[in-house]
């Protein structure tokens, strides 16, 4: 069996600053008109069928996080806020959560939500091996309804962020989904959030409307829709034409947005871009060379030059806004000198090392970065071979059954 884990090389961590671009969504001429209608320009969609409780690529959340409710949620600023929970406890060595949910959430064909189905949601995520979500809650032994507001969770081990795993768990009906059966729900799926279902056509769109008796209030927006485009330059010409509403650009667009009327909106989010490392086999294996690369990338200039200064230099494979975040962590600076003493010092025997990335995307101009990245390796003596691949392909060998040695 092929190991995949990782090691995460944390000084080329960089915290991404994400640019969205919002077109001017200008009425026509001698038109008071105003559209409820938004476009949203996705870089990519979910790899698998969008089942919230199996799929969980981060275009899938797009989507669920419209169409359902989860039992807490995230505010701007990355703090843990109710939604169908009110409030929760847990006991003292936090092995035991208890989570009060709202009594007036209603799904949208008119049921109501109970701590049922919110036991539903997380047992069926414990009981699908293949499910991504399950992996985020490997400590859950069980979820349990004591009555239609109250639903206990019982941990294996002690894990006092329980909470924030609840904001990316979906709850769904339990009658529809046993019913329709996974397949079957992707095909209608019924959720509590302020939007529901009309359509989705693979490589195409995914459509959502408006959820006029949501119990957060009716949204603004009549119909939501994710228009899959993932090249870059297409969801730049989107915007400036007005057929996109908002896109995600990257730092290198920004400029070309001057005068089209768009509004560019950044901010700090949670994503990091990081070089990982499988530490089991080949010259990976030797911390010597591990160091090596660490010490050799020049984080900052990277963000300045590659990024366009829309990021920060990060010293962990985790954003400062994410919980566990450690503030006193430090990880070695730039020693391109130091990198070639280790290096000298080390197993390396001058063999290129395969550097496997995503191309289509996902990450703002990752073969850029990956470009970059490669050059500051080869200055210290480090031979790297470049392997792009769509995000699809890289996730099957990192998370799959194909063995790879790095990755971003």
């Amino acid at each position: 069996m092929p190991d995949n884990r990782t090691r995460p090389v944390a000084a080329a961590g960089l915290a991404l600053v994400a640019g969205l671009a919002l077109s001017a969504c200008s009425a026509a001429s001698g038109s008071t008109a105003v559209s409820h209608d938004l476009v949203i320009g996705a870089v990519t969609e979910p790899e698998r069928q969008p089942d919230p409780l199996v799929e969980g690529s981060l275009a899938g959340f797009n989507y669920y996080y419209n169409l359902y409710d989860q039992l807490t949620t995230l505010n701007a600023d990355g703090e843990i806020e109710p939604s169908v929970a009110t409030e929760w406890t847990s006991n003292e060595d936090f092995t035991e959560w208890t989570f009060t949910l709202r009594d007036d959430v209603v799904f949208h064909d008119g049921e109501p939500l109970t701590a049922a189905d919110v036991a539903f949601s997380y047992n069926q995520v414990l009981a699908t091996e293949d499910s991504d979500i399950r992996g985020y809650m490997g400590m859950l032994e069980s979820a349990e309804a004591t009555d239609d507001t109250t639903v206990v969770f019982t941990l294996s081990s002690p894990f006092s962020p329980w909470p924030s795993i609840t904001t990316s768990v979906s709850i769904v009906p339990e009658a529809v989904y046993t019913e329709l059966g996974p397949d079957g729900f992707v095909e209608a799926p019924v959720g509590s959030g302020p939007f529901t279902y009309v359509s989705w056509t693979r490589g195409v769109e995914y459509v959502l409307e408006g959820n006029d008796d949501y119990w957060g209030g009716a949204p603004e927006v009549d119909t939501l829709t994710f228009q899959t485009v993932a090249d870059e330059e297409a969801r730049l010409n989107g915007v400036i034409a007005g057929s996109l509403d908002v896109a995600l650009v990257s730092p290198n667009q920004v400029s070309a947005l001057d005068g089209s009327g768009a509004e560019v909106a950044s901010r700090e989010s949670n994503g990091v871009i990081f070089l990982g490392t499988n530490s089991t086999k080949g010259a990976l294996q030797d911390p010597l060379v591990r160091r090596a690369i660490s010490l050799a990338i020049d984080k900052e200039e990277l963000v300045a030059q590659a990024l366009g200064g829309r990021a920060v230099a990060n010293d962990q494979p985790v954003a400062p806004n994410v919980t566990g975040y450690a503030d006193d962590a430090q990880a070695p600076g730039f020693d391109p000198a130091a990198a070639k003493e280790l290096l000298a010092q080390s197993s390396y025997d001058g063999e290129a090392i395969p550097f496997e990335y995503a191309t289509d995307g996902r990450i703002p101009l990752s073969s850029e970065v990956a470009q970059a990245v490669a050059g500051y390796l080869d200055a210290v003596g480090i031979k790297v071979e470049l392997v792009g691949m769509d995000q699809a392909s890289l996730s099957n060998k990192i998370y799959g059954t194909v063995t790879w040695t790095a990755c971003s």
